[in-house]
């Protein structure tokens, strides 16, 4: 009895170890000490693949605040984001049209920051810089959410392996399942069965938390 309690807390912290995905491991080694980082370097450094576009945008605003003219910051900063509005205001053109064609979220944020800036004179580098802090909360938000979202993702993983391992439970403690479900009348559907219930749980698992990564 203790050798089938033994195997049995073995295959099961391997299945857990194996079913933690390694990126939430590293999110929650990149949140140590996260509050004593400055705001964009805490961004970098949690954020796996930083969105270029905000650091396009929070390069503008510290270029702006460093005194660089608009069209000069934006071309400093954007060439590898946004070539087509750069090489635009590289020859005086309208930026604001530029970037609205960007086809772009950010682009089409930055444009409406860029038109108030150049028609009304408030200053520009204090709006794209509250555009820069409000993208980086949402990306932030997003990274949150991708981790919570692992806790569902493995318990939903953890229920499909669960019916193998009962089985193998069964043949530890000296039963035959197999057999039974494929001799005993009960068999065969109680299979069926257990598969089917399976089967929509991990559907429906997927499909919830698939509808909230379509919309991050």
């Amino acid at each position: 009895m203790l050798l089938i309690i033994a195997s049995a807390g073995l295959v099961f912290l391997a299945v857990t170890l194996w079913m933690q995905p390694e990126s939430v491991r590293r999110l929650h080694r990149d949140q140590r000490g996260l509050d004593t980082r400055m705001v964009l370097g805490r961004f970098l450094r949690q954020s796996p693949s930083p969105d270029p576009r905000v650091v396009a945008i929070t390069g503008l605003a510290a270029e702006l605040r460093a005194g660089r003219t608009p069209d000069r910051a934006l071309e400093a900063v954007a060439q590898d984001v946004w070539p087509r509005t750069c090489a635009v205001a590289s020859w005086g053109g309208d930026v604001t049209a530029a970037l609205r064609a960007e086809n772009d979220r950010v682009a089409a944020h930055l444009a409406a920051c860029w038109q108030v800036g150049t028609t009304t004179g408030a200053r520009l580098a204090d709006i794209i810089e509250n555009l820069a802090r409000a993208e980086r909360d949402a990306a932030e938000a997003r990274v949150e959410l991708r981790a919570s979202l692992a806790g569902p993702k493995a318990t939903a993983r953890m229920l499909a392996f669960l019916p193998f391992l009962g089985v193998g439970f069964g043949y530890l403690l000296g039963a035959d399942p197999i057999t039974w479900f494929l001799s005993d009348p009960l068999g065969l559907p109680m299979v069926i069965a257990g598969a089917l219930f399976t089967g929509a749980g991990v559907v429906w698992t997927r499909r919830i938390t698939g509808q909230v990564e379509s919309a991050l």
